[in-house]
């Protein structure tokens, strides 16, 4: 197994790796032409699983030779035969890495068009398309002619609008369209869906997009479905034969603001259901850390950005937000309309992007866990 640190100009000599529940192992390195070791303990670190040293390895340009430290848990073996480590912390390192992803491109014209206007401004680096909705071709065209330095991921989308293969497990049968996330929540809680429903659709929606031309960069959800049950490894079984390597972590590690109602109910509901959603699943690539905004921005404002910014761990950070402009498509779609604007406003105001140059982090999009 070819094991490598997370450093574009080291590479490992070999390594040593003790049981698990022993209290350290050894990862060796060269780098400048000289040899050295880093310990790391089995087990420690506070942060959320992050995937594949091995896989993953020089994933993350930036980050220099002498900061190698991996607090590694296992070395789980992988489908094709090769192995990674799971670490349970991030990989530390001088410069830190974010990511700024909008979701929702090609939900609407109006949308989308701020997707890219923030994209334009130098401040958004990433982007999660719908295949499903309406939006789609004029997403599409938007980022041909527009954007085409903007990372794309594809948004499965299990929960609204009609699906793109058969998939009864999955939709309405009055209707034809998707149930709803709440009716698609007690489904997969109660084991009524079906893997290969899920996996079918999230091979039609991938097809979309790289039919269209979309350099896919990542895997994610709309509403983050790919948490439940019973969809988040036939999702990542699909992401893997399609060849995405990279997949949303779907619980928040940091806010904007400290607490919110509900809030903390609502993400600790989410991790149980992802610890059980991905048991067994085959492991894909992922930021060390997801950043949210506080009620998905609708008390955003530059001053808490900032801090935000100015707290960001080290690693590599996703940061969620839903940008984009408001039309009558959307007005009757989605009650997250103003709120969309002012994640824009704030997003694009003068002192978030002189904040965003000041050159402490890069601004990335996933295609460097690929």
């Amino acid at each position: 197994m070819s094991i490598r640190p997370r450093a574009p100009n080291a590479r490992v000599i070999g390594y040593r790796l003790r049981r698990r529940g022993s209290p350290a192992c050894d990862v060796a390195y060269y780098s400048g032409g000289r040899a050295g070791r880093r310990s790391c303990c089995v087990g420690s670190g506070p942060g959320p699983h992050s995937p594949a040293l091995g896989r993953n390895a020089g994933a993350n340009p930036g980050l220099p030779a002498a900061a190698v430290d991996v607090p590694v848990t296992r070395v789980v073996p992988f489908s094709s035969g090769v192995g990674y480590f799971e670490h349970s912390g991030t990989v530390h390192g001088d410069m830190r890495q974010l990511i700024i992803n909008s979701d929702d491109f090609g939900y609407t014209p109006a949308v989308s068009r701020g997707i890219v206007e923030a994209h334009r401004a130098g401040v958004l680096t990433s982007t999660s398309l719908l295949p499903n909705l309406s939006g789609f071709e004029d997403a599409v065209r938007l980022a041909r002619e527009e954007a085409p330095s903007l990372g794309i991921g594809v948004h499965i989308n299990l929960v609204q609008g009609v699906p793109l293969a058969r998939v009864p497990t999955l939709t309405d049968p009055r209707t034809g369209e998707f149930h709803s996330m709440p009716r698609l929540t007690r489904l997969a809680l109660t084991g009524r869906i079906a893997a290969e429903d899920v996996a079918a659709e999230g091979a039609a929606q991938i097809r979309r997009l790289r039919d269209a031309g979309v350099r896919i960069t990542h895997l994610d959800s709309h509403k983050h479905a790919h948490v439940l049950p019973g969809i988040w490894r036939p999702l990542a079984e699909t992401a893997c034969r399609e060849g995405i390597r990279a997949m949303r972590w779907p619980v928040p590690t940091a806010r904007v603001s400290a607490w919110q109602p509900g809030a903390r109910g609502k993400e600790a509901l989410a991790a149980l259901l992802w610890r059980a959603a991905r048991r067994h699943a085959p492991p894909l690539r992922h930021p060390d850390w997801l950043v949210e905004l506080p009620a998905h921005g609708a008390r955003l404002d530059a001053p808490g950005l900032l801090r935000l910014l100015d707290r960001l761990p080290e690693g590599t950070s996703e940061l969620v937000v839903h940008v984009g402009h408001v039309d009558d498509t959307l007005a009757r779609a989605d009650k997250y309309t103003w709120q969309r604007e002012r994640e824009l406003a704030v997003l694009t105001s003068p002192e978030v992007r002189e904040r965003l140059q000041r050159g402490d982090f890069a601004l990335v999009h996933f295609g460097v866990l690929a």
